[in-house]
């Protein structure tokens, strides 16, 4: 995995994750790129620019960048969470799940779906071919919750039977996994500021 410094801040994406949500639900701020968007933008573009450029197009796809990136920053904390904790934690394991790993790679295996959509929808922004490529990375990406072993996962570290450290990185990929914006309108999202050189990294969630 990497450092701390060398990834992005799960629980500042959140935030921004609720505020757009919530401004894309009132018809007074349809269509602009909110200070959410901004703060998005601001914290993905420069994680994954490389791999998907430097402008979204809606505010779906930059919560569907925001997710991808989330789950992998989270995955690195339950990582050392679980290494941190000294035990392998069987109750949370079941069907095919039967260690960290198993769920380690069931996210990070799945993202590139999602990733491989996003640009087939980015090829053809303004048509009804990229609202239907965004939706196709949106249900890639609800496929991963959907698993019933990831489900099994997830529902019992959240609980007070996990360590304080599982509770927080159960409930917060719960939270990353449940966000689904409308595709709305199209917008001109370009990174609004050159990322600083300590930011510049290309930060994917390489496996240990």
């Amino acid at each position: 995995m990497t450092s701390t410094s060398d990834q992005p801040n799960a629980t500042r994406i959140l935030v921004a994750l609720r505020t757009l949500r919530r401004e894309t639900c009132s018809d007074l701020n349809a269509g602009f790129a909110s200070v959410a968007a901004a703060e998005l933008t601001r914290l993905v573009v420069v994680f994954d620019g490389e791999m998907l450029g430097d402008k979204a197009h809606s505010h779906a796809e930059l919560a569907l960048r925001a997710q991808a990136l989330g789950l992998l920053s989270v995955l690195d904390d339950l990582w050392w969470a679980m290494r941190e904790v000294g035990v392998r934690c069987y109750h949370l394991y079941n069907g095919r799940f039967r260690e960290f790993l198993d769920v380690f790679h069931h996210i990070y295996d799945s993202l590139p779906h999602v990733h491989r959509r996003l640009r087939a929808a980015q090829a053809t922004p303004g048509c009804l071919a990229y609202e239907d490529g965004v939706r196709a990375a949106q249900d890639a990406m609800a496929s991963i919750a959907a698993d019933p072993d990831f489900a099994h996962f997830l529902r019992v570290g959240a609980t007070d039977f996990a360590p304080a450290q599982i509770q927080q990185a159960c409930r917060q990929l719960q939270e990353f996994l449940s966000f689904q914006l409308a595709v709305g309108p199209l917008l001109d999202m370009s990174l609004p500021l050159q990322p600083r050189a300590n930011e510049a990294r290309p930060w994917l969630g390489a496996a240990r």
